[in-house]
């Protein structure tokens, strides 16, 4: 399945393959989109599943000063909850940058093991 929506700007595209999403779940992508935002301007981000080694995926945020948050997470287990993550994240980021997408990807996790998600998109306002 997949939902590709617009939202006060933001453009959010999400495949997933079990029933159950809604617009909680909507609504939380959105507002912790915004304080990311507000934290560190996003140019854009992608939450992905690795076609060769399914139970890894990539979690990489493009900021608009150029920076990348980069990061593979693995899952050991289908409903994994403490999946193991390596961070390749230079050059460095404030502590309140790093703060500030903990709850966003903690809610990647959350949709992958709930909602079977496997590709989460999300491009800011311009």
């Amino acid at each position: 399945m997949v939902i590709d929506i617009d939202a006060s700007g933001w453009r959010l595209r999400m495949t997933y393959g079990q029933p159950g999403l809604n617009g909680s779940h909507l609504q939380r992508l959105i507002d912790l989109a915004a304080v990311i935002h507000q934290a560190m301007p996003l140019d854009r981000f992608r939450f992905q599943q690795d076609d060769a080694t399914p139970e890894v995926y990539s979690y990489r945020i493009w900021l608009i000063d150029g920076r990348q948050w980069k990061q593979e997470i693995t899952f050991e287990s289908p409903l994994d909850e403490d999946p193991s993550m390596i961070f390749d994240v230079a050059p460095g980021w404030k502590l309140s940058e790093f703060s500030a997408h903990r709850d966003w990807r903690a809610l990647m996790v959350d949709l992958r093991n709930g909602l079977g998600a496997t590709d989460v998109r999300l491009d800011p306002p311009t």
